[in-house]
């Protein structure tokens, strides 16, 4: 289930990867177009990400703590397998980079 949870969890996971590289001097700066922190281009780009990081990895977070949680905890099973489970999350979003970085 986890390893299902992580392919919605690229988004929110890549919005970071581009806030932390390609838009870090719009990336907390909440001034839209009247600032400075580059072309019309990065401004919007990086309103985006903000966007896919909050919006979507929001929605993710809740649904992690659904499954993994508040499931088990419903029905009587240990919490501590599901927790574990949870490190196979990223691995669908380090796969994609992974290829993209061969074969680019």
């Amino acid at each position: 289930m986890n390893f299902i949870i992580g392919l919605p969890a690229m988004m929110p996971l890549h919005s970071a990867w581009l806030l932390l590289t390609e838009y870090r001097s719009c990336a907390f700066n909440s001034a839209g177009f009247r600032s400075f922190c580059g072309s019309v281009d990065v401004i919007e780009g990086a309103g985006w990400a903000r966007a896919g990081v909050i919006v979507v990895g929001g929605l993710g977070l809740l649904l992690v703590v659904a499954v993994d949680v508040l499931l088990p905890a419903a029905y009587g099973r240990r919490i501590r397998p599901w927790l574990l489970g949870m490190l196979v999350i990223p691995v669908p979003y380090l796969i994609a980079v992974a290829t993209l970085a061969m074969a680019g």
